[in-house]
């Protein structure tokens, strides 16, 4: 895959709406702009903290850095507490347990490999109170888990089709791509390392359909305060993602629209307006794509509690390693909440 050497200086990061900079977005949305700053390492003594009380810290590299496939999940349900009674070892997705030897009376479960990962609900058709649980655990007693109430179980992630708009100014397309089977290979290639990123959050991606290529002079380049996207580029049921050059003038690197504001994420190619300006990496649109696409399934830079390695802090590294992107797992059970109540995302959901 190409795009997975980035470029090699240090300085620059993206900020999402730093208080310094001039305001460049719209309320309700979400910005990522290149700043510099210092990289932080991998696992800082704040995570470290987090992890021994119990709060899951998840990186891409504790899934395999693979898809996790169903049928090597070693996941175990039992009808009594402390692991007595009738057992089920969970082989598959089920949005209704009383199908299984189980029903809705699991009281303890048993997650044996640090690949094991999965969603619980307490609706049916994975609705209603969601919790990530995450491998190698014992959960004697649910009730003291605060999960008193198991209706739904989710294995195998998530995914959210994309339609993608690749927008163009004549025969100029955004930054230096020359040809249109480039940028296709490019950004087949970002979704790609998007799906390795938001693995470990049970999410997925995968392009729905053609790219669609729209001639458009007054969204190649976006300037505040930015144009909406014609009804005409839009799919329902997909997250419609619209690639340009620019986006504003001091190096924003996404924008994404929350819940109930918008359903569209925004990325360019290139950032700043000096013409010897690089192109983004693939890696570097690929976090910005992932990044933005937690704000639309609403969560925000808090929730990154100040680590720098998470995906939703305020900045991107200019050099970005997919294995060191983290996120918590409440922000993945925010995610997955949106998904399941939200009428504005919840078709989104496949």
């Amino acid at each position: 895959m190409t795009g997975v050497g980035p470029r090699r200086y240090l300085g620059p990061r993206v900020r999402h709406g730093a208080h310094n900079e001039e305001p460049e977005h719209e309320t309700g949305t979400d910005v990522l702009i290149l700043r510099p700053v210092l990289v932080a390492s991998p696992l800082h003594a704040q995570e470290r903290t987090e992890r021994a009380a119990g709060t899951a810290v998840i990186t891409v590299e504790e899934t395999g850095n693979a898809r996790r496939t169903e049928s090597r999940v070693a996941i175990r349900l039992f009808t009594g507490k402390r692991f007595k009674g009738r057992e089920h070892r969970v082989a598959k997705s089920h949005g209704d347990l009383k199908v299984t030897s189980v029903d809705y009376g699991t009281k303890s479960m048993i997650l044996e490999s640090r690949s094991d990962r999965a969603l619980l609900f307490s609706k049916t058709g994975y609705k209603g109170k969601v919790e990530l649980v995450v491998g190698p655990r014992r959960i004697p007693d649910l009730a003291d888990a605060a999960f008193s109430k198991l209706r739904a179980i989710r294995i195998a992630p998530f995914r959210l089709d994309l339609n993608i708009t690749v927008v163009h100014k004549g025969d100029n397309l955004p930054g230096r791509w020359t040809s249109r089977a480039q940028v296709q290979n490019d950004l087949d290639d970002v979704v790609g390392v998007a799906n390795r990123i938001w693995d470990q959050g049970m999410l997925q991606f995968r392009r729905k359909g053609r790219f669609h290529f729209r001639e458009s002079l007054g969204k190649f380049d976006l300037t505040p305060p930015f144009p909406t996207i014609p009804s005409s580029w839009k799919r329902k049921g997909l997250v419609d993602v619209v690639v340009v050059n620019r986006i504003g003038k001091r190096g924003i690197a996404g924008k994404g629209m929350p819940p109930m504001i918008g359903n569209t994420v925004m990325l360019p190619r290139r950032v700043g307006m000096r013409k010897m300006v690089p192109d983004l990496t693939v890696n570097q649109m690929a976090y910005a794509f992932a990044h933005e696409i937690g704000h639309y399934l609403g969560i925000h830079h808090g929730s990154a509690k100040g680590r720098q390695s998470n995906l939703m802090f305020k900045e991107m590294p200019a050099r970005v390693v997919p294995g060191n992107v983290q996120l918590r797992s409440d922000q993945v059970e925010e995610v997955h909440r949106t998904l399941a109540r939200n009428i504005s995302r919840n078709p989104d959901r496949h």
